[in-house]
């Protein structure tokens, strides 16, 4: 700021003396102007130009003139106040744009992480669910024989018991839908799992031992039994 001042006190200096100059330059001319004029008027001998002398002291005058009646002064603070104006708003929008990229980046870091938990949780839900499916023959009693996850379909699969062939058409029927009752609220205790797979452990199918499909679930998810 210090330095500012003394720039305007050196400039307002110099236009001072810049109108000095002019005035002196505007009073030499009036007074050339005048003292030729006065030539002509008494008739001396010497041969004189009147016109050209009067002409060349206007000249002067019209140099003498901007000099004397300068006033840069409040153009260049008007300009200076201008440029500092813009400085500013060039500074706080460097700083607004400076926020709003830390914000998009920690929105950006933040949705990141919830995508990591997610998935992460999600795997975890998937094999959990797996350790679940290979404790159901001990909890069945046998009735189930085995289920898991087929690696390639990614359908739950389970076999039923040999022993259950044994029942009448309807019983077996009711035993079929009562394995994949279990085997459905078996999986929701441990979803959502992750999107690629999804869509594919919602599917049960249940067999007998030589690989015969005895029930399915059907395209909207509802039971459908394959015996006879």
């Amino acid at each position: 700021m210090l330095a500012e001042n003394n720039s305007f006190i050196n400039l307002g200096g110099a236009i001072l003396f810049i109108r000095i100059i002019g005035w002196v330059i505007i009073i030499l001319g009036a007074i050339y102007i005048i003292g030729s004029l006065g030539e002509n008027k008494e008739g001396t001998g010497e041969r004189t130009k009147p016109k050209e002398f009067v002409i060349a002291g206007l000249i002067i005058l019209l140099v003498g003139m901007p000099m004397a009646f300068h006033h840069s002064k409040p153009k260049v603070a008007e300009q200076h106040h201008v440029t500092k104006a813009e400085r500013a708003s060039s500074s706080a929008k460097k700083v607004s744009s400076s926020k709003a990229s830390s914000k998009r980046k920690e929105s950006q870091k933040e949705k990141s992480e919830v995508k990591k938990v997610k998935e992460k949780n999600e795997r975890e839900n998937l094999a959990n669910y797996k350790a679940a499916l290979k404790t159901v023959p001990t909890k069945t009693k046998g009735t189930i024989t085995s289920a898991y996850v087929d690696k390639d379909s990614g359908v739950t699969m389970v076999t039923l018991s040999d022993d259950a062939l044994a029942l009448s058409s309807n019983e077996l029927k009711t035993v079929v839908k009562s394995a994949w009752n279990a085997i459905g609220n078996l999986r929701s205790n441990y979803t959502p799992f992750s999107s690629d797979n999804g869509s594919t452990e919602m599917y049960i199918t249940i067999e007998d031992s030589a690989g015969n499909k005895l029930a399915h679930t059907s395209l909207l998810g509802s039971f459908k039994y394959d015996g006879e």
